[in-house]
């Protein structure tokens, strides 16, 4: 994997110009980005060749990723409008309107419920074009993939819940495009003779999801091969998932680009025996696209297998038309059209995951292949598969630990042996699709594969039971992450296009070095509590240094808690202890906080009042204590909650709903004076 042809980095650079304008539009006023746009076009046009046509490009660039995004961002407000206008347009208690959307995907299922992708399209009179979720009863009947459907609810913004952890669902949700959300227990098929080719793709799906599942006799083996060719992994055991994610293969579980590139190169195998002359090329090109892009749809169009199937797509087109370019072009335009169609991709880890571990095979791996080529074939495959698992995931290190806080060092046990079962496996796991018909066959070549996946799963799990292994509780932020990357581009550079110049790898890494002491100073100084809920039960969590301590009602406080989690992944802290939650608080300041779960206390003046099991007190009477803040918890009377805001409103009081707002950090409030309100 020689690449004769220099990356284009004007491209490179024009590219990440225009993802830095998508990122920063939402804080940068919209006039700013329309001057921007317009003086480097007039500029462009007058100069035509000096060095400012590189900082023009570029800044023009930024102007049209900024442009891309306010127009993402003005049809998402023209929406909520909409639907503002809608609700305000009845007197209804709960403002329910009859709501139609087209079922997209199966998102998710719970223990009682079933949750939906759609696309809702009306809302009572008006049209409408969101992407959301639909929560549906189990007890009720499946909804079609591809049709639509007439609900009766009242359609909810999926909104941003304060936290002390990153990454929350809503976070996830809104990386999808996923805005807006619709619990409903009755529905109705809008039209009966709607057969879309979604619809078709999916009800054949089912069927044969029934005709092969009697020829598996362990369960575990055909939820593997369900979600190994299907992408459908609702029923594998949730021990199996930790032994993938613990070995590093979790990949493996997912439509993605191994399974698209696997199935890409087996195409290119089988349709250049049948169109081998050189006149039939584009043929050939065009079948292969055509398959890769059926199978796609049939496994229900996950958004990684788009990603996967659009990206060797250019990398197919572009071998043809243009022999000689370097694949890391092919890469950059493939991030360029995805961010130019859909925007919040680049927010998407599945996104940033795939990008990244191509990248970093096409940059490491002929780095591992200059050092030997093996002879053998064997080996030379086994040399090839480790090179690529190196190259990735040494790549993926520093992603991989900033959202998921663990890296298994035994990676290469786990992927060396099972990546090169893996293309065998695959060709396996179609071939059940291609006789699934014939029981004379299926019933001994079902054998012969539940024997291979049964030894695999138990391979994987005896990888996984490694534990010391496995590094976790690691921690890395955004910035450094951005400083990691940024050395790795720089040693690369030297390395492949100049002589190796080692000072500036050690300038590079004494600015990272005084960086992270820096942070890590900050982190061991800084001071935060917290009041938040999780599981209906109040806890106040105070950061003191590198300790945390954790103070919560008896019986409630447990490790599966997802603040837990975070303060036990945070690299600062070194303990965490944890208390019995108390009646009255005082902090710094002189400053109290007095949880009020009874109407039957002294009020403290300028504290802070937490009520909770909906206490029902005279605020209006005790207002001339003068509240700094007033905080209320889900358990909470709906009514209760409404007076209390009223009151706090008239008397511009700052008022907070744990349930609706989600977390709250009192010291940064403290420290400002209570100048942050929540009304």
């Amino acid at each position: 994997m020689n690449f004769k042809t220099p990356l284009n980095k004007l491209f490179l650079v024009l590219v990440i110009s225009f993802i830095l304008g998508i990122t920063t539009a939402p804080f940068i006023n919209s006039y700013f980005i329309y001057g921007l746009v317009t003086l480097s076009l007039f500029g462009l046009l007058f100069i035509q060749k000096n060095p400012l046509v590189t900082i023009l490009s570029s800044l023009l660039f930024f102007g049209l990723g900024g442009f891309r995004k306010i127009i993402d961002l003005s049809r998402f407000q023209a929406q909520l409008q909409i639907i503002e206008q809608s609700q305000s347009t009845t007197q209804e208690s709960v403002n329910k309107k009859r709501i139609s959307f087209k079922v997209l995907s199966e998102f998710r299922q719970f223990e009682k419920t079933i949750v939906y992708k759609v696309k809702f399209q009306t809302l009572g009179k008006y049209k409408i074009q969101l992407t959301g979720l639909v929560y549906i009863p189990k007890t009720k009947a499946e909804l079609s993939v591809g049709r639509q459907y007439l609900a009766v609810g009242k359609l909810q913004e999926i909104t941003f819940k304060n936290t002390p952890y990153k990454n929350t669902y809503a976070s996830y949700l809104a990386a999808n495009n996923i805005s807006h959300k619709l619990y409903c227990r009755d529905f109705t098929l809008l039209s009966k003779d709607d057969y879309s080719w979604q619809y078709q793709l999916s009800e054949q799906r089912k069927k044969l999801l029934h005709s092969v599942e009697p020829f598996f006799e362990s369960s575990n083996v055909f939820s593997f091969w369900k979600a190994f060719v299907l992408g459908e992994r609702s029923g594998i055991d949730k021990s199996i998932k930790k032994n993938f994610q613990d070995a590093g293969l979790m990949h493996i579980l997912a439509i993605s680009g191994l399974h698209i590139g696997i199935l890409y190169q087996l195409l290119i195998f089988v349709f250049k025996s049948v169109f081998y002359l050189y006149k039939y090329r584009w043929l050939r090109t065009s079948s292969i696209l055509i398959v890769l892009w059926v199978y796609v749809l049939f496994v229900g169009a996950p958004i990684s297998a788009v990603r996967a199937a659009a990206m060797f797509s250019l990398f197919e087109i572009s071998s043809k038309a243009h022999r000689n370019q370097h694949p890391l072009d092919i890469l950059v335009l493939f991030v360029f059209v995805m961010a130019l169609i859909e925007p919040m991709a680049l927010s998407n880890v599945g996104f940033q995951l795939s990008v990244t571990a191509v990248a970093s095979i096409l940059i490491g791996y002929p780095l591992w292949e200059n050092l030997w080529i093996p002879k053998n074939r064997f080996l030379k495959y086994v040399w090839q598969i480790t090179g690529v698992s190196i190259s990735a995931q040494l790549g993926l290190l520093p992603l991989l630990i900033y959202y998921f806080h663990q890296f298994p060092l035994l990676f290469l046990l786990g992927n060396i042996p099972v990546m090169c079962l893996i293309p065998i496996l695959f060709l396996f796991s179609l071939g059940v699709l291609m006789i699934s018909y014939f029981k004379s066959f299926m019933v001994l070549f079902s054998s012969v594969y539940s024997f291979l996946i049964q030894h695999l799963l138990e391979y994987i799990e005896w990888v996984a039971s490694f534990e010391s292994l496995i590094l976790r509780n690691l921690r890395l932020n955004l910035v450094e992450v951005l400083f990691i990357y940024k050395m790795l581009i720089i040693i690369l550079i030297n390395y492949n296009y100049k002589p190796f110049q080692f000072w500036k790898i050690v300038l590079v890494l004494n600015v990272f070095l005084i960086y992270s002491i820096s942070v890590s100073v900050y982190n061991r100084n800084h001071k935060a509590l917290w009041v938040l809920e999780e599981a209906k039960n109040v806890y106040m969590v105070e950061k003191l240094a590198n300790n945390v301590i954790i103070h919560a009602s008896k019986g409630s406080i447990s490790t599966d808690l997802k603040f837990m989690k975070y303060w036990s992944n945070e690299a600062f802290i070194s303990e965490i202890y944890q208390r019995n939650l108390e009646s009255n608080y005082t902090y710094s300041g002189g400053i109290s906080i007095q949880i009020i779960d009874s109407p039957i206390c002294t009020y403290d003046k300028n504290g802070i009042y937490v009520l909770t099991n909906n206490v029902k007190i005279n605020l209006d009477r005790i207002i001339e204590t003068c509240p700094k803040l007033v905080i209320c918890t889900s358990n909470m009377k709906r009514y209760l909650k409404e007076h209390y805001a009223n009151t706090c409103v008239a008397n511009d009081i700052p008022f907070w709903d744990l349930q609706r707002n989600g977390a709250l950090n009192l010291s940064e409030i403290i420290n400002n004076n209570f100048t942050q309100t929540s009304h």
